[in-house]
Parts: C-alpha cells; sequence; structure tokens
C-alpha cells in the first residue's frame, strides 16, 4: 500500500498519485541519485520560508519538521526579507515570486546586492510557469524553482539536492 505526501496547501492530503512513495518512504531514499541530506544535515540546515501566503509558510514548514529539518523559519511580510536573511544567515531561501508590497523579484536584487562569499542558494515559488519569470528569478540570482502548488516529494528532493551542494561548497571556503 501507497501514500501520497503531496499536501494541499491548507496541509491535507491530496489524492493518491503516481508519486507515492512506499510506507515508511523519505524523499532521499526515493531519490535514487545518490544525493542524500544524512539527519544530521537536515537538523543543521537553516531555512528560510518567504511568502505572503501564511498558508504556505506553514505547509512548507510541516512537510520540512517533518523530515527531519529542525531550522525553518518562515516569513510572510517580504518587506523584512532583507533583515531576517542578514540576521539568520539562511543556508537556503525558498522565496515566492508574486507578493504585494516587495516582489520575489525585488527580494533577489537585495539578496544578490548582500550575498557572502559563498551565496545562499534560493529555490522560487511560482504560479506563474512563462519563461519570462523563470529568466528574470534566474538573471537575479535563483537557482531553482518549484510551481505551485507545490509537490511534497519535489521539495523535498531539491532541498536535499542543493542544500547538499551547499555544503560541499562551504567545505571548499
Amino acid at each position: 500500500m501507497t501514500k501520497d505526501r503531496r499536501l494541499s496547501i491548507d496541509g491535507s492530503p491530496l489524492p493518491s498519485g503516481s508519486l507515492a512513495p512506499e510506507d515508511g518512504a523519505t524523499a532521499e531514499t526515493r531519490a535514487g541519485n545518490g544525493v542524500v541530506a544524512t539527519a544530521c544535515r537536515r537538523s543543521e540546515a537553516r531555512v528560510l520560508v518567504i511568502d505572503d501566503e501564511p498558508p504556505v509558510v506553514r505547509m512548507i514548514e510541516r512537510i520540512l519538521r517533518h523530515e527531519g529539518y529542525t531550522n525553518v523559519r518562515g516569513l510572510s511580510d517580504a518587506c523584512r526579507s532583507l533583515e531576517v536573511f542578514e540576521e539568520y544567515r539562511p543556508d537556503l531561501v525558498l522565496l515566492d515570486l508574486l507578493m504585494p508590497g516587495l516582489s520575489g523579484y525585488a527580494v533577489l536584487e537585495q539578496f544578490r546586492a548582500r550575498m557572502l562569499e559563498v551565496p545562499s542558494p534560493i529555490i522560487v515559488l511560482t504560479s506563474d510557469p512563462s519563461a519570462e519569470a523563470r529568466q528574470r528569478a534566474l538573471s537575479l540570482g535563483a537557482l531553482d524553482f518549484l510551481n505551485k502548488p507545490i509537490d511534497r516529494i519535489e521539495v523535498l528532493l531539491r532541498i536535499a539536492n542543493i542544500l547538499e551542494v551547499r555544503y560541499f561548497q562551504l567545505q571548499q571556503h
């Protein structure tokens, strides 16, 4: 029997689908690509989630905490992004593009101006599938994309892969 790990915005399970892992399987054990974020790394990794929709922030926090990420910080006010980024020094940022007040593009510009020697990778969360949105975000420093609504397995795999690369980069400096 399989369980679907995808969640809707309110955190309730979505109907079963083709990405359902076996009972007890984690995203890392399903990856099959040799990239595994160890439990130690998951518990140490600082992840910052920035989205103007509090239910999205809570859902992502819940997904990550369930997988052993204990240093997850959520933010619904994009205007505080730079302040929180500099204080928290995240290993990874999940950033919504379409937000009122300060867009994700503006946040990317702020972050790019303040990046450290080894920049924090940024995964963009977006409901805009256009090539223009992707190109603009990539040109401003985004490393990867997740389309909304997010898929639990995909978000966990992308985060694990990107954090693994980040740890290797940090070891080189």
